[in-house]
């Protein structure tokens, strides 16, 4: 197979991935939603620069904290996005201050999305200003930044199957090399999340990078590239944490390529690891310069995942159910090759095997903590899986020299998920359901009306309401909606209540049903699922971030 095969992976991947790349960022076309020029800026004069620096803490305290709805109007419809924006407004690269004073995170996706902005300011592409009210005041300002720090993870995941087809095609041959990089650039979950300025993708991109060097040295033998798999190991690392596991293959390809089992503490081995730190540090240094605050929200991070040895019983079988609706979810029916192929590999070569340690490495965190959240934390894992399951097809269609049979084969296996992927890059090219939800407050529910939410609104879950226009208030879920007046709304965005496995349509039920004890009926539901033709896609069972483009809206009327 010729390199027409990569041709093929990187457009079936430029496609998927810039297919839908502007839904939910800030948009000029939904200031109505929002306070008015004026109407606003007495609240937005109090977010200084200090209180921003500190929001993150001010927020677990709860207290002096400015209402979150404030910053809908610049926020995506993603939970984690504006987290970058904000870290880096908190640097003074003009008094050599780089600390993003965040650290739930690594630094590097920061620096990396601040060189884009920089460069796209230069060209004129953005508009670069400390006065946050300006951006207040034109959201679509805003939606720039999102669009080039987009642009970037797209780059970053197109050159990843780039180099995953290299590495494949240095350890094996075309053929796996092709399969290699097809099944990787059509998982929906490596899809979806190539459309997210956030750290996944850029994650999965330096972990490829450590397999493509790695690649090099099984093939030159030159310990140079070695050393470069460790420097793209430990960026990795510094992009998400949870990549610092996939380090520990390093000794064990060193001893593997060297043919003895003394190389895993051999001096060029733990060189390697010494490497794989240092770049760790240089790219995100301030877990240094700032070791106080890297080490509070490190830790923060570690606790709310319950990070531990976990030897339960209930917390295996945590980690075993969430497992398979995040890879179901997630994957599709790769899922199922990943692991026949991962099962093939303890009975072949040395070379499989090195694949199916790195598959156990990169989990490691994950069966670490018991469970998982969400199902994009096995993107860890892809790159060395999809490798294990190219291994697996190639195997299934040696011998046969019908270019077609291979083509049918192929076709069959990679359609369900490839619809899936198409699916939902075409689902975020529609007006998302929160902005339906929106026009619909603005046509059928008269201005003054009294508008309940359980909680501050948040774009990422309800649709955005103008408190001008209606009487917004906010009662927690509880005995106070029982003495709401009659006529007054609620609106319920379905991402207020986590969904960590499970049916959507029974933890509907049940919200329909808590909320009518309170003398609420249904006003209307908005909901909206991603289909290919007659297939629809996490409409039921599913798992948490695989509904972030489709939630289910609300809204109830007092009767």
């Amino acid at each position: 197979m010729s390199n027409k095969g990569l041709i093929v992976a990187v457009g079936f991947s430029l496609f998927l991935n810039l297919t839908g790349l502007r839904w939910g960022i800030p948009s000029g076309e939904y200031k109505g939603f929002y306070p008015g020029r004026g109407e606003n800026m007495s609240v937005v004069s109090e977010i200084s620069p200090e209180y921003v620096k500190d929001s993150w803490q001010i927020t677990r305290r709860g207290e002096n904290l400015i209402s979150r709805s404030v910053f809908n109007p610049i926020r995506s419809f993603h939970p984690d996005e504006h987290n970058i924006i904000k870290s880096i407004s908190n640097m003074d690269p003009g008094k050599m201050d780089f600390n993003p004073h965040f650290f739930e995170y690594p630094s590097f996706f920061i620096y990396f999305t601040a060189l884009i902005l920089g460069l796209a300011s230069l060209a004129g592409l953005v508009k670069v200003t400390p006065d946050i009210s300006f951006y207040m005041l034109n959201p679509g300002e805003m939606g720039r930044f999102f669009m080039a720090g987009r642009a970037g993870v797209v780059f970053l995941s197109v050159m990843g199957i780039i180099l995953l087809y290299k590495a494949a095609e240095n350890f094996f041959d075309r053929k796996t090399a092709f399969l290699a990089a097809l099944m990787m650039g059509i998982t929906p979950l490596y899809v979806i999340n190539s459309h997210y300025m956030t750290v996944d993708i850029p994650m999965v991109f330096w972990i490829t990078a450590c397999i493509y060097f790695l690649s090099m040295s099984w093939k030159s033998g030159r310990l140079s590239f070695f050393y470069l798999s460790a420097a793209a190991a430990g960026i990795a690392a510094g992009t998400k944490y949870p990549a610092a596991s996939v380090c520990l293959i390093l000794p064990l390809f060193y001893a593997v390529m060297k043919g003895r089992i003394s190389g895993i503490f051999s001096r060029q081995a733990l060189t390697s690891l010494i490497l794989a730190v240092l770049f760790f540090l240089i790219t995100t240094p301030y877990s240094i310069l700032s070791f106080p605050e890297f080490k509070r929200d490190l830790f923060y991070q570690v606790g709310i995942r319950g990070v531990g040895l976990g030897s339960s019983l209930a917390a295996m079988a945590g980690f075993c159910r969430n497992t398979v609706a995040a890879a179901g979810s997630g994957f599709s029916i790769l899922a199922a090759v990943f692991l026949a192929g991962a099962v093939r590999a303890l009975f072949t070569g040395k070379k499989p095997k090195l694949f199916l340690a790195g598959l156990f490495f990169s989990l490691l965190p994950v069966i670490l903590s018991g469970s998982t959240r969400y199902a994009r934390y096995y993107l860890v894992a892809l790159p060395f899986a999809s490798i294990l399951a190219a291994l697996l097809i190639a195997d299934i269609l040696k011998g046969r020299s019908r270019s077609i049979t291979a083509g049918v084969f192929i076709a069959l296996l990679m359609l369900f998920p490839l619809s899936k992927s198409l699916a939902y890059s075409f689902h975020m090219t529609r007006e998302d359901v929160r902005i339906e939800a929106a026009r619909y407050v603005v046509s059928d529910i008269a201005a003054g009306s009294r508008i309940i939410f359980t909680s501050d609104p948040w774009i990422f879950e309800v649709p955005p309401v103008n408190p001008n226009d209606y009487h917004v208030e906010v009662i927690g879920m509880g005995s106070g909606l029982s003495k709401a007046e009659r006529g007054s709304f609620l609106i319920i965005g379905e991402l207020q209540h986590y969904l960590g496995y499970g049916s959507r349509n029974d933890e509907e039920s049940r919200l329909i049903g808590e909320i009518g004890t309170y003398g609420y009926s249904l006003e209307k539901r908005f909901k909206r699922t991603p289909g290919f033709f007659t297939l629809k896609f996490d409409s039921d069972n599913t798992i948490h971030d695989m509904v972030y483009t489709h939630p289910a809206i609300y809204i109830f009327r007092k009767t």
